[in-house]
């Protein structure tokens, strides 16, 4: 593609040849809490630079950061035909740092305040198993439509604290609409959910992708919703929220295989990077599960990295 071989031209010259051309607009590194590294490049491709690159794009960003204990390098652009816009941001000044970023942050209260356990017939569940929110047991040849599952139900609540729109990882020709919810669903992947044992930390139920459609269900003071799900118009504005509450479809963990005992629920947004963030260190809820076979009780939930 046309960034990849961008960023392979790239990697061929050496950084005094960029800084001698002024391409370098920024670069920063740092540290937080002496574990999490983040180093942020900017660099500016003339549409008339020798054929530096194959490719028109004006704006290139690299991003390496840490999550955990692994090291991941994002990649953003703008092509030429975007340079006005990015003028007017600012973008092409001498020095100019590219921080307009959206930062989702899960809301663990809101899980915690509403887990419970819920059986349901598979009858029921049609639109759940089209979508594969049920562990590959039921899934099975000799399963029947009046057999149950058990579901760990859970809410959720995101805020994008940052300061630009989340927009969905995937453009909107290549969104996937759902006849039973009646919804296109713009991001493969915008939330995964595990059951971990306590002890061990493995996972002892089958997590799943949550797809969904992105929408501000509500906003903070000041701030106005911008996108619908209705409106065929997908995102999440700074300053609000995109919530689902505990009994819609797929909004829970199947823990029909699972026995009685002391788990954790992992909750993760954006969990593949796919979208930019200012930070991901704050996209990971955990929650203690006690779970005796009939009723989950959820305690100690917190943002974990």
């Amino acid at each position: 593609s046309c960034l990849l071989s961008a960023i392979a031209r790239l990697a061929e010259i050496s950084w005094e040849t960029l800084s001698r051309r002024r391409m370098v607009l920024h670069s920063h590194s740092q540290y937080k809490s002496g574990r999490h590294f983040e180093k942020e490049t900017g660099l500016f491709i003339p549409s008339a630079l020798d054929g530096l690159v194959p490719c028109k794009i004006s704006l290139l960003v690299i991003k390496i950061f840490t999550v955990g204990n692994k090291f991941v390098t994002h990649f953003s652009y703008y092509l030429h035909t975007e340079k006005q816009n990015l003028i007017s941001q600012g973008l092409f000044a001498e020095g100019a740092s590219h921080k307009s970023l959206p930062d989702l942050v899960p809301d663990p209260y809101y899980i915690q305040a509403s887990t419970y356990v819920q059986k349901m017939s598979m009858y029921n569940l049609r639109c759940a198993a089209e979508e594969n929110c049920l562990a590959s047991s039921a899934y099975r040849a000799d399963v029947r439509d009046y057999d149950h599952r058990v579901l760990l139900r859970f809410p959720q609540r995101v805020k994008n604290q940052g300061t630009s729109d989340f927009l969905p990882s995937r453009p909107r020709y290549s969104w996937e609409w759902h006849s039973c919810h009646q919804h296109y669903h713009s991001m493969d992947e915008f939330s995964h959910y595990d059951l971990l044992d306590a002890s061990t930390q493995r996972r002892v139920a089958e997590g799943h992708k949550a797809s969904f459609c992105l929408e501000d269900t509500s906003c903070d003071y000041g701030y106005h919703r911008r996108f619908a799900c209705t409106a065929h118009t997908q995102g999440l504005s700074p300053g609000c929220y995109d919530t689902y509450n505990a009994d819609i479809d797929c909004q829970w963990i199947d823990i029909t295989d699972v026995k009685p005992g002391n788990y954790i629920l992992k909750v993760s947004v954006n969990p593949s990077y796919l979208v930019p963030e200012s930070d991901y260190s704050n996209n990971v809820v955990r929650c203690e599960i006690r779970y005796t076979g009939h009723h989950a009780y959820a305690s100690g939930c917190t943002i974990s990295p």
